[in-house]
């Protein structure tokens, strides 16, 4: 019988070693998984950020072709009735314009924020996975070591049992 941690564990070493190698498989496969929907995140934010970035240019685009066909409005000396409501509705073409644009800055700043934080997550994962996995290794090697120490015991008690026997 072994004791492990104070509890009682029933079973040859190589069953109990075997236990432990499952257990650390299952945490193995665990941090794997989270490793992956971290990146799937960490990729969904590099998506949304790359479009919002596009719609940002697209909008300052527009808000630049906007304010110059109002200053262009406003240099005519000459303007009457339509045109200044044509000035009127460009003003507030241009001031909309200007609010999506500081929508869109603060939209990407916020993701680019959000995708940092996953990138360090990300980080932090592998180093934790790559310790488990040098941990792994370490106890499959010490698996291995105890299951041919098992098997030379094993053979040394069969010998001197036949030559009790004799």
């Amino acid at each position: 019988m072994l004791e492990h941690h104070g509890s009682e564990v029933h079973g040859s070493p190589a069953e109990f070693f075997l236990m432990r190698t499952a257990e650390l498989e299952s945490a193995l496969s665990g941090f794997i998984l989270l490793l992956a929907i971290m990146i799937n995140r960490v990729h969904f934010f590099l998506r949304e950020a790359s479009g919002l970035k596009l719609s940002l240019d697209v909008l300052k685009k527009q808000s630049k072709n906007a304010e110059a066909e109002y200053k262009r409005l406003q240099e005519e000396q000459n303007v009457d009735s339509q045109t200044q409501a044509e000035l009127k509705g460009l003003r507030a073409v241009v001031e909309d314009m200007r609010e999506k644009v500081e929508k869109m800055q603060l939209d990407v700043q916020f993701k680019d924020k959000e995708v940092k934080a996953a990138e360090a997550s990300v980080i932090a994962i592998r180093k934790q996975t790559e310790g488990i996995r040098q941990e792994y290794e370490r106890l499959v090697d010490e698996h291995n070591n105890l299951r041919d120490q098992l098997a030379a015991l094993d053979r040394s008690q069969s010998i001197s049992e036949v030559k009790k026997n004799m």
